[in-house]
C-alpha cells in the first residue's frame, strides 16, 4: 500500500471511521516496524514515506508519542503532508508541528540532533517542549526556556541576500506557484504545497531584483515582469526561466519597491513606474510609454493602486514621502488629476505615507494608507476618515520599508498584511485593528507580502524578509492562536544576565528586566527562586564567595546609575559604593581581594576607558583608576596567572589588555588589532593545568591566548560563528572543558587549548546583544525577550579532544537559522571534521 499523494484532501467526516480503521491499522504497523530498527538502519521507505501514511490515517498524535520515530523521518516530508492535509484545517500535535514549521532546519540537522532543535521549536509555536527534558539523545538537551510566541508557518530557504518581493502565480498547468525576488540579482519560483524550488534561480539582472509583476496572456498563461537596480524592466517566461524581453527603464526613474500591475478598463494591463516627482504608464508587451507622465506631487512617489467606483468610474490613487495623496481619473486612454484627496496628510499622519491599498466593501469602496506605524482606511471618492490604529504593534512599521497587502482568506471578509521592519501583521480593514498573533518568525524587517490561495477553502499569507527567508503563514482566523506567555514578555526587556552559585550546587539565574525588578531563576527547572530584588537594573555582576553565606550580588541602578550589593538568599541590601555615577555601567565582574574581601572592577559609557575597582566591604575606591583603553570598554574576564587572579579587558579600541587589579598595576596588551576586539571569556584551569583567554572580534574571527606568556596560542585561530557571537566555557561530563559559541542562530562546542572544531548545532537565533551564561554542564542563552538553558548530555564524553581532528575549513557555511541551506551532507561533513 502507498501513502497518500501531497495536496490530496482529507477524508470527509462522515466516511472518516470506515475509511480509517484499515489505514490505521497500516499505520500503527509501520510505526511499530520504525520504533523496532536500530538507529541509523531506517528502511528508506519509511524514512520518505511514513509520513503519509500517519497523515492518511490522521495518525499525528500516535507519532508524537513515537519521538525517536519522529525524529528519523525526512523533516520535508512531514512538512508537506501538514501542509497538504491538516494545516489551516485543523490543531496538530506540539512534536509533528515544530517538526513540520522547522523541517528546513531539521532537514541539514543529524537525526540524533533534531530532538534538541524540535523541543526549541515546540517552545516557540506552544510555550513547552514536546519531549521531557533528559530523554533525548544529541549531545545537547533542552532544561527549560521562555521563547517569545510564534504561530506555525513554513520557510522556503534558499536566497543568499534580502529577498525584496514575493508574488504568487496561477498557471493553466501547474496550479498556483510562488515567485520571489531577491538582492542577490535572481528569481525564484516555488512549489508552496511542496515547499521546493522549481528548477534553476532565474538569472539575467546583474543587480538586485527590486520588484515583480504578474502578467496574464491572452492565452491563459502567465508572464512575470520585474525591475532592479541595474535599471532595465525583464518580461519572463517564469516556468521555463526564459528572457523574453529586456527595455531600459524610461527617463531617470527610482522604481515601487512592489510593481502595481494596474488592469484599466479598455486596456491591457499597465505597470505604473515612479520618479521622484512623477509617475508613467508602461506597456510591458511593447516596452513603451503609456499616455502623459502624472505630475503633481512634491516628494518620493511610493505606491499606486487603482480602484472602481460604485458609479461606474476608475479611479488611481497615489502617495509620496511628502505626505500628500492625489486621485487621479482614467477616462479609457490616459489618467487626468481630478481632486486632492488630502491637501496635507502630515496633520493625519506622523511620516511619509508608503503603501495604499483598495478595500471592496458591500458597504462602500475605501483606501487604506500606511504612515509608519498608523494605518488609516479613507472612504472614496471624498476621503473621509473611515478607521485608525495608531498602534500595530511593538517595533512594527517604524520603517518606509512598511507595505501593505490585501487578502481575502476562505470566510470572505478582507485582511490587510502589514510588511513592516518588526515583522508582519494582520489587520481588519474596518476598524483597522489588529488580528490574531503577529507573524515573528524574520530575524529582520520584513520587506514584502502577498496572499496565496492553496485551494477553494484555504489561503495562506507570503512574506519575505531581509534574513534571505520566504515564510508561508495561515490566514485562518479561527486557527490562529493566541500569544503563547513568555516569561520575558510579561516582565520587560532583559538587559543583563548573571549565574549565581548556590550550596546545593544547582545555581540560580539572575536577569534584570527592564523596568520591572532582578528575578532569580532556578536553572535546572526554570521555577522562580529566591526573593525579587525591587531595582531597575543595567548591569549585573557575582562577587566571589566570602564566608559561608551565598556570593553577593551588585547590581548598577539603571535610573541613578549607582552600584547596589544585594544578599541574593534574602533579597537584603547589603552595602553601597561611594560611586557617583556619571553615565551607565558598562561593564563589571567581581574579583578576589587580597585578604578575601572581593573586589569589583567597573567600567561607565561616560568615562572613556577608565577601569575603577571598588572594596565592596568600604565602599570605597580600591587605588588610582586604571588607565590605557581609548574607547568604549565592551566586556571584563578573570582568570589566572602564576596562582594570581587578573583581570582581562576587551574595548572598541581593538585592544585585550590584561591588569592587576588588587595591586594596580597595567598588564600587557595581547591584541592591538584596528577592528574592536567584542568579548572575552576566562577559561579555567584544567587538569594539565592549562589555563586559556577566547576573544571574538569585530573581523568575525576567535583567538585564544595564554595568559601566561600572554601570546596567541598556537593553532587556535578559527573564524567565530558571527560578528555578534558570544562565548561560554562548559564543563564536558566525564571531565574536561568546551568551549561554546553562539551567534547566527548556530551554537558550536571547540576545544579553547587546541582550537580543536567539537560539534556544531542549531540554537535559538538572537538579535545583536543576546547573552550567554554557564554554569557546570548548563548554559543559558538570554535574548532580549527570551531565554533557553541546555545542557550537555552523558552522551558529551564522546568531545574527549581527538588531536586528529580536523577544523572546517569553512564554518560560516553552518548559517542554518537565517541564510541559506548547505549542500546536501555539508554540515555532516563538517562536524565530523572532514
Amino acid at each position: 500500500m502507498t501513502p497518500r499523494r501531497s495536496g490530496a484532501e482529507p477524508v470527509p467526516s462522515d466516511r472518516a471511521s470506515a475509511t480509517e480503521r484499515p489505514n490505521a491499522a497500516v499505520a500503527r504497523a509501520l510505526l511499530d516496524l520504525a520504533a523496532q530498527a536500530a538507529p541509523g538502519n531506517l528502511n528508506p521507505y519509511l524514512t520518505h514515506h511514513l509520513a503519509g501514511h500517519v497523515a492518511t490515517a490522521r495518525a499525528w498524535s500516535l507519532l508524537e508519542s513515537m519521538p525517536s520515530v519522529l525524529d528519523r523521518l525526512a523533516p520535508d516530508t512531514v512538512a508537506t503532508e501538514v501542509l497538504a492535509g491538516v494545516f489551516g484545517r485543523s490543531s496538530l500535535p506540539v512534536g509533528v508541528a515544530a517538526t513540520a514549521g522547522e523541517a528546513h532546519l531539521l532537514s541539514v540537522t543529524p537525526s540524533a540532533d533534531r530532538s534538541l532543535v524540535r523541543n526549541l521549536a515546540s517552545l516557540r509555536f506552544a510555550g513547552r517542549m514536546a519531549t521531557p527534558p533528559g530523554t533525548t539523545e544529541g549531545v545537547w538537551c533542552v532544561l527549560w526556556g521562555e521563547l517569545p510566541g510564534r504561530p506555525l508557518h513554513f520557510v522556503l530557504s534558499g536566497h543568499r541576500g534580502e529577498v525584496t518581493d514575493v508574488v504568487p502565480l496561477v498557471t493553466a498547468d501547474r496550479g498556483t506557484l510562488l515567485a520571489s525576488a531577491s538582492a542577490d540579482a535572481t528569481i525564484r519560483i516555488w512549489d508552496p504545497m511542496t515547499l521546493r524550488q522549481i528548477g534553476p534561480p532565474i538569472v539575467g539582472h546583474t543587480a538586485e531584483v527590486r520588484s515583480l509583476g504578474v502578467l496574464p496572456t491572452e492565452d491563459g498563461g502567465t508572464l512575470l515582469v520585474s525591475t532592479s537596480a541595474d535599471r532595465t524592466i525583464r518580461v519572463w517566461d517564469p516556468l521555463a526561466g526564459r528572457q523574453l524581453r529586456c527595455d531600459p527603464m524610461p527617463s531617470e526613474q527610482f522604481f515601487l519597491p512592489h510593481v502595481r500591475m494596474l488592469n484599466l478598463p479598455g486596456s491591457r494591463p499597465l505597470m505604473a513606474l515612479t520618479d521622484l516627482r512623477t509617475v508613467r504608464l508602461w506597456d510591458p508587451h511593447t516596452g513603451r510609454v503609456v499616455g502623459r507622465p502624472l505630475k503633481g506631487h512634491t516628494g518620493m512617489v511610493t505606491d499606486i493602486v487603482a480602484a472602481t467606483l460604485p458609479d461606474g468610474r476608475t479611479v488611481v490613487a497615489t502617495s509620496c514621502l511628502n505626505d500628500d495623496i492625489l486621485l487621479w481619473e482614467w477616462d479609457g486612454r490616459e489618467l487626468r488629476r481630478t481632486t486632492r484627496l488630502m491637501r496635507r496628510v502630515r496633520l493625519r499622519h506622523d511620516s511619509g505615507v508608503t503603501s495604499l491599498v483598495v478595500i471592496v466593501l458591500p458597504e462602500g469602496v475605501y483606501l487604506a494608507s500606511l504612515s509608519g506605524s498608523v494605518v488609516r482606511s479613507w472612504e472614496l471618492p471624498h476621503g473621509r476618515p473611515a478607521g485608525k490604529s495608531d498602534v500595530i504593534s511593538e517595533g512594527v512599521g517604524l520603517e518606509p520599508k512598511g507595505r501593505l497587502t490585501l487578502v481575502r482568506p476562505p470566510d470572505g471578509n478582507p485582511l490587510l498584511i502589514l510588511a513592516a521592519t518588526g515583522g508582519g501583521r494582520l489587520l481588519e480593514p474596518r476598524p483597522v485593528i489588529p488580528v490574531g498573533q503577529p507573524l515573528n518568525g524574520h530575524t529582520g524587517a520584513v520587506t514584502s507580502a502577498c496572499a496565496l490561495e492553496l485551494d477553494a477553502t484555504r489561503a495562506l499569507a507570503v512574506t519575505g524578509g531581509v534574513d534571505h527567508t520566504v515564510r508561508l503563514w495561515n490566514l485562518s482566523r479561527t486557527s490562529v492562536p493566541g500569544d503563547v506567555p513568555s516569561l520575558h514578555e510579561r516582565r520587560g526587556w532583559t538587559e543583563d544576565a548573571a549565574i549565581i552559585p548556590t550550596l546545593d550546587g544547582r545555581g540560580r539565574l539572575a536577569i534584570a528586566h527592564v523596568p520591572h525588578a532582578v528575578r532569580q531563576f532556578d536553572l535546572d527547572s526554570g521555577e522562580l527562586a529566591g526573593p525579587f530584588l525591587p531595582i531597575m537594573a543595567e548591569c549585573l555582576a557575582v562577587l566571589p564567595e566570602h564566608g559561608d553565606g551565598m556570593p553577593r550580588l551588585a547590581v548598577a541602578d539603571r535610573s541613578t546609575h549607582r552600584i547596589v550589593l544585594w544578599d541574593p538568599g534574602t533579597g537584603r541590601e547589603t552595602g553601597r559604593l561611594r560611586y557617583e555615577g556619571s553615565g551607565p555601567i558598562t561593564a563589571m565582574v567581581g574579583i578576589a581581594g587580597e585578604h578575601g574581601s572581593p573586589l569589583l572592577v567597573t567600567a561607565c559609557s561616560a568615562e572613556r576607558g577608565l577601569i575603577r575597582v571598588w572594596d565592596t566591604e568600604s565602599g570605597e575606591e580600591h587605588g588610582p583608576p586604571l588607565v590605557g583603553h581609548h574607547a568604549h570598554i565592551r566586556e571584563f574576564a578573570v582568570a589566572e596567572r602564576r596562582g594570581l587572579a587578573i583581570l582581562a579587558s576587551v574595548c572598541n579600541d581593538g585592544a585585550l589588555r590584561l591588569w592587576g587589579p588588587r595591586e594596580g598595576v597595567t598588564g600587557p596588551i595581547l591584541n592591538s588589532a584596528e577592528s574592536p576586539v567584542l568579548s572575552v571569556t576566562a577559561v579555567p584551569r584544567t587538569w594539565d593545568q592549562r589555563a586559556a583567554l577566547v576573544s571574538t572580534g569585530a573581523d568575525g574571527t576567535l583567538r585564544v591566548w595564554d595568559p601566561v606568556s600572554c601570546r596567541e596560542t598556537t593553532g587556535a585561530v578559527g573564524p567565530a560563528a558571527g560578528r555578534d557571537s558570544r562565548t561560554a566555557v562548559v564543563h564536558v561530563p566525564h571531565g574536561g572543558t568546551a568551549l561554546a559559541v553562539a551567534g547566527r542562530g548556530i551554537l558550536e562546542l571547540w576545544d579553547p587549548l587546541t582550537g580543536t572544531f567539537l560539534h556544531a548545532v542549531p540554537c535559538p537565533p538572537a538579535s545583536s546583544g543576546f547573552l550567554l551564561r554557564s554554569h557546570g554542564a548548563q548554559l543559558a542563552i538570554v535574548g532580549g525577550r527570551g531565554v533557553t538553558v541546555l545542557k550537555l548530555q552523558d552522551s558529551a564524553h564522546n568531545l574527549r579532544i581527538d588531536p586528529g581532528a580536523r577544523r572546517p575549513r569553512d564554518r560560516r557555511l553552518i548559517d542554518l537559522w537565517a541564510v541559506r541551506k548547505p549542500p546536501d551532507g555539508m554540515l555532516d561533513r563538517l562536524i565530523r571534521g572532514h
